[in-house]
């Protein structure tokens, strides 16, 4: 039997930032500044900095997936007033049933009233 691993997802970029400028602001606390604690600094610093450009990036990716759907929503829009415009155009040109119903019964009646008079 394969043995199956837990999938998990890792920390947010957010919550890694956030990790990040606490490290951040704990070596700033320090008192003493060794060559350790300068490379730690400048550690964070890139962290921080490669965190945020990740961030910007995913926004941006965002950003650009929205513009995207934006776009078709407004094409569709369009198309659906230009079908509504050439239906309405449509409906315009085709005689109403209504008036033929109305053409039908003012027939019938001078019809009746012809018949009425003849009898």
């Amino acid at each position: 039997m394969e043995e199956t691993h837990k999938r998990f997802r890792g920390k947010s970029l957010a919550v890694q930032l956030q990790v990040a400028l606490r490290d951040a602001e704990a070596l700033q606390k320090l008192e003493t500044t060794d060559d350790a604690t300068i490379s730690r600094m400048k550690l964070v610093q890139s962290r921080i900095s490669s965190l945020t450009l990740m961030m910007n990036r995913k926004r941006a990716d965002q950003v650009h997936k929205l513009n995207e759907q934006l776009k078709s929503a407004k094409s569709e829009i369009e198309r659906l007033k230009l079908e509504i415009e050439s239906l309405t155009a449509a409906l315009a040109a085709k005689p109403s049933t209504i008036s033929q119903v109305s053409a039908i019964e003012q027939a019938l009646a001078k019809f009746e009233a012809s018949k009425g008079g003849k009898l």
